[in-house]
């Protein structure tokens, strides 16, 4: 089983990848489109938007919240 601190250094390098932050730019894109309104047509569309969001917003925080548990945890995962 993995340390804490060594899970964090994996998640650092994980978001010094070219291809993380193609991900993230790709996400925001797609976070954008399912917050148009316009293309909702039905109550399960709107819950399924919904549902799409939580997982994108998830998604795109993973970075920051991992910053702030390195912040929280004094160690350097570098």
């Amino acid at each position: 089983m993995k340390s804490d601190e060594q899970f964090l250094k994996d998640r650092i390098e994980l978001f010094e990848a070219e291809g993380w932050l193609d991900l993230m730019q790709e996400l925001e894109t797609i976070e954008d489109n399912t917050r148009d309104i316009e293309t909702i047509n039905n109550e399960q569309a709107l819950w399924d938007a919904k549902g799409q969001l939580k997982v994108l917003g998830y998604l795109l925080s993973l970075e920051s919240a991992t910053t702030i548990a390195v912040e929280q945890s004094g160690t350097t995962p570098h």
